[in-house]
């Protein structure tokens, strides 16, 4: 949480929605392999923690539906394309990925779409002391420049 958000009590556990108006949703389909990886999830910890329940001794393996976001007011990237689970931020797709994503979009007609795909939750184990960190992984269309 950084000190503005602290200041206007504010926190990382509920996603605030981006200011630009939503035309449509488009729904992605990948093909099956979960091989978009969403990057900060470090920042998120607890709102996966939120989302899957109690630690389990294996960890998560769980397929859930995800929201992505264009997040043009991000301070840090304008750019920035946000990823969230039930309502709850859990990271961003990379810089890499972010703007042909955003390419794509305006291509297919969605400049100011919504989308929506299958996320994998991975990780978050407990074992006694050692803790794994929760990750995620999108199942997206290949995000190629075409």
């Amino acid at each position: 949480m950084n000190i503005i958000q602290k200041l206007l009590g504010q926190s990382n556990i509920a996603a605030t929605q981006p200011t630009r108006r939503v035309v449509d949703l488009v729904r992605w389909k990948g093909n099956g392999r979960f091989d978009v990886e969403v990057v900060g999830e470090s920042h998120y910890q607890r709102n996966l923690t939120q989302i899957c329940g109690k630690r389990k001794e294996h960890g998560e393996n769980r397929i859930v539906d995800a929201t992505i976001w264009l997040e043009d007011n991000n301070p840090y990237d304008d750019k920035a394309v946000r990823v969230t689970i039930g309502n709850l931020n859990v990271g961003h797709l990379n810089r890499m990925a972010a703007p042909v994503y955003r390419l794509r979009l305006i291509r297919d007609g969605h400049p100011l779409g919504v989308g929506m795909c299958k996320a994998k939750i991975k990780g978050g184990w407990k074992r006694g002391k050692d803790v794994g960190s929760y990750g995620v992984w999108l199942d997206l269309p290949r995000l190629t420049a075409r």
